[in-house]
C-alpha cells in the first residue's frame, strides 16, 4: 500500500492548509480526500492518466508558489496551549473508536456482496488509470459514483493490495467519523465537541456501515459531517475559507455517493429557511453562490461523461403510495431506531414481543434506548435555544423525506431512489451524535454541582459504554459469516500464484471465495455477485445441479467451451464432493482446509 505517497499528500496540504491550530489538524484528511477524488475526476476528464506522481506536482508548484509570495508560513506544530483535558478525552475517544474498527473489521473485507463490486471496480481504474476506463470485461461497474475508488486507487499499490487498502480505509473512515463530529460539536459551542465525538464509539451503527461493506455511502457520511462543520464556521466567522472548503468538498461528494449528497441538500435548505426567518440574507446568498460553482463544475464532467446514467438515475423511483396501518407501524419504527440508535431500538421492540427473553435484558435495552430519544429531545431543545434550530428542520426534512418515499409516494428526481433498507436508519443515525453530545452538554450545564455532573456523565457513559460492549462482542458475528476470505483461502490464492498460474478462467460456484479471485490472483472467476451469478446464460445453480446429477458431459462441455481449465472449490459448498473424484476428467492439485483446486484434463 502507498501509504507514504498518502502522508506527503497529508503533509503538503497540512503546508498549504490555511486554517490555525487544532483546525488545521482536523480539517487536512478532509482536504486531502477533497483533493484526491477531485485531481482523479478532473485527469480522467482531461484524458490523461492517473500517474501518482500527477497528484504530487500540483502541491509543490503551489508550495513554491506561496513561498516566493513569502505568503507561507510553514509551521509543523499547532499551538499547543489548548485545554489538555479536552484533548485527552479526544485522543482517548479517537484510539478507542479505531480499537474497536481494529477488533471487529476482518482482515480481508472480502464478503458476499458490495466489496467484491468495489474491489473489481477498483481494478479497473487500475488497469487504465483512468476513472472513465474502456475495459468492457468491468463495464457493469462503470456507471457507480468513483469517489471512493479514486481514493482506494491513490492508496493501493497492486491489485493484490486492493482489500488491504480497504481494509485501511475502513479504520480511516472512523478515524473521520470522530473528528467530524468533534469539529461540529466545537463549531455549536467551544467544549460540545468531545461530548459529540464520544457518541461514534458508542454507536454501533457507525461500525455496522463497514462491515456491510457500503464503502463508498460511508465516505460520503464523513464527507457530508465536515460539510455542515464548514457551513457552521463559516457562520460563526464569516470567513470564506470555510466556503471555499465547502465548495470542494461538494464536489467531491457529488461523485462519491448520492444519498449523501441529498441529505446535505437538505441541510442546506434547513440553514437557507432558518436564515431567511432571521434575514440573514447574506449568508444564505453565500451558500448558494458556492454551491452552485460546485454543481456547475460537476455538470461539465456529467454532461460530457455520465449524462445519460444521471438522468436514468433521476428517473429511478422506489416511493410507494400505499398506507395502512402496518406501513405507518414500520414508517414510525424507522424514525425511533433512527433517534435512538438503530440496534437498541430494535431489539427492545423484538424482546416486547419474545417472552421467552429475560427480564432483565428487556430492561436494559430498553432502558439504553430511552436515554438515546431522551438525549436527542434533550439536544433538541438546547439546540433551538442556541439558535442552531437549523439541525431540527433537517431531521423534519428527513422524516418528511422517508414519509414521501414509504407513505405518500410523490416522485421526486433522485430523492424517490433511495428504496427501503437500513439506509434510511444509517441516513438518521449519521448525525445523531450531535443531539446525544448536545443533549449531555446541556445536563451537564444546568448541573451546578461538579461532583454531579460526574455522576451524571459517568453514569451515562458507563450503561451506554456496557450495552456498546455487549453489540460489539456478539453483533458482529452476524456480518462475519458472510465474509468468504481468510488465511485458508489466502494459502490457496498464495499456492496458484506460486506456481505461476496465471491469465486462467477459474470455475466457481457462485458468491464464494472464487469470485476473489480476480483480486489475489491474475485469473478471471466464472460468477461473482457482480454478473448475478450468471454466465453466457448459465447459472451457477445450473452448474451445482450438474455435479449432484453427475452429469459429466454438460459440465465438460460448459468448461471447454468457454475455456475453463480450472474449478475453485471454496469452504462451505452445496456441491457434489465426489463429482471430482473422477479421474478421467479431473486432477485435484490441491486441497487444504477444506479448499479443493481442480485441473481439468
Amino acid at each position: 500500500m502507498d501509504i507514504l505517497l498518502f502522508v506527503i499528500v497529508l503533509f503538503l496540504i497540512y503546508l498549504i492548509n490555511p486554517l490555525k491550530d487544532e483546525e488545521k489538524i482536523i480539517t487536512t484528511p478532509f482536504v486531502s480526500i477533497f483533493y484526491i477524488i477531485g485531481t482523479s475526476y478532473l485527469l480522467s476528464f482531461l484524458s490523461i492518466p492517473m500517474y501518482k506522481i500527477l497528484y504530487i506536482l500540483p502541491l509543490l508548484l503551489i508550495i513554491i508558489l506561496l513561498i516566493l509570495k513569502g505568503n507561507l508560513s510553514i509551521k509543523l506544530f499547532f499551538n499547543l496551549n489548548l485545554n489538555l483535558i479536552k484533548s485527552l478525552i479526544l485522543i482517548f475517544t479517537l484510539l478507542c473508536s479505531l480499537f474497536i474498527g481494529y477488533a471487529i473489521f476482518p482482515k480481508y473485507p472480502c464478503e458476499m456482496w458490495d466489496s467484491q463490486f468495489h474491489m473489481f471496480k477498483v481494478k479497473a481504474i487500475m488497469i487504465e488509470d483512468s476513472i472513465f476506463y474502456k475495459n468492457q470485461e468491468y463495464i457493469r461497474y462503470w456507471h457507480y459514483p468513483s469517489g471512493f475508488h479514486s481514493f482506494a486507487y491513490f492508496l493501493a499499490s497492486d491489485v493484490k493490495d486492493i482489500p488491504t487498502t480497504i481494509y485501511f480505509i475502513e479504520i480511516f473512515i472512523i478515524m473521520l467519523f470522530v473528528l467530524s463530529h468533534y469539529y461540529i460539536g466545537e463549531c455549536i459551542k467551544e467544549g460540545i465537541g468531545v461530548y459529540t465525538a464520544l457518541f461514534v464509539p458508542l454507536n454501533y451503527e457507525f461500525y455496522r456501515i463497514l462491515l456491510r461493506t457500503i464503502y463508498p455511502n460511508a465516505l460520503g457520511y464523513c464527507i457530508f459531517l465536515i460539510l455542515i462543520a464548514f457551513l457552521l464556521r463559516y457562520k460563526s466567522t464569516k470567513n470564506n475559507i470555510y466556503l471555499y472548503f465547502f465548495s470542494f468538498g461538494v464536489f467531491s461528494l457529488i461523485f462519491t455517493h448520492t444519498f449523501p449528497f441529498l441529505m446535505l441538500i437538505l441541510f442546506l435548505a434547513s440553514l437557507i429557511f432558518w436564515d431567511i426567518i432571521y434575514k440573514e440574507y447574506r449568508d444564505m446568498l453565500n451558500y448558494i453562490k458556492f454551491f452552485s460553482i460546485s454543481i456547475l463544475c460537476s455538470l461539465v464532467i456529467i454532461h460530457f461523461k455520465l449524462i445519460n446514467d444521471v438522468i436514468s438515475y433521476s428517473n429511478t423511483s422506489y416511493v410507494v403510495n400505499n398506507i395502512n396501518l402496518y406501513k405507518v407501524y414500520i414508517v414510525i419504527i424507522s424514525i425511533f431506531c433512527g433517534v435512538g440508535t438503530c440496534t437498541s431500538t430494535n431489539i427492545a421492540i423484538a424482546l416486547l414481543s419474545n417472552h421467552q427473553i429475560s427480564f432483565f435484558l428487556f430492561i436494559k435495552y430498553l432502558l439504553v434506548s430511552s436515554i438515546y430519544i431522551i438525549l436527542f429531545i434533550i439536544g433538541t431543545i438546547f439546540l433551538i435555544k442556541n439558535r442552531k434550530g437549523y439541525f431540527v428542520f433537517y431531521i423534519l426534512l428527513m422524516i418528511l423525506w422517508l414519509l414521501n418515499n414509504q407513505l405518500i409516494g410523490f416522485k421526486i428526481p433522485f430523492f424517490s431512489a433511495l428504496y427501503n433498507s437500513i439506509r434510511w436508519l444509517y441516513n438518521f443515525q449519521i448525525l445523531m451524535p450531535v443531539f446525544y453530545g448536545c443533549g449531555l452538554y446541556y445536563i451537564t450545564e444546568r448541573t451546578t454541582s461538579t461532583k454531579k455532573k460526574f455522576l451524571i456523565i459517568a453514569g451515562i457513559i458507563i450503561l451506554l459504554g456496557y450495552n456498546a460492549y455487549t453489540i460489539y462482542s456478539t453483533h458482529p458475528k452476524f456480518y462475519w459469516k458472510f465474509y468468504l476470505v481468510g488465511s485458508d483461502e489466502i494459502d490457496a490464492f498464495n499456492f496458484i500464484n506460486k506456481n505461476n498460474i496465471s491469465n486462467e478462467l477459474f470455475l466457481n460456484f457462485g458468491q464464494d471465495s472464487g469470485q476473489f479471485l480476480p483480486i489475489f490472483t491474475n485469473n478471471k472467476c466464472v460468477f461473482c455477485w457482480g454478473n448475478y451469478n450468471k454466465f453466457n446464460n448459465v447459472t451457477a445453480n445450473e452448474i451445482i445441479n450438474y455435479t449432484w446429477h453427475n452429469n459429466y458431459n454438460k459440465f465438460i462441455h460448459f468448461c471447454k467451451t468457454n475455456n475453463i481449465s480450472y474449478v475453485f472449490i471454496s469452504k462451505n459448498l452445496k456441491i457434489n464432493y465426489k463429482f471430482f473424484e473422477n479421474n478421467s476428467y479431473f486432477e485435484k492439485i490441491y486441497s487444504k482446509n477444506n479448499i479443493t483446486i481442480i485441473e481439468i484434463k
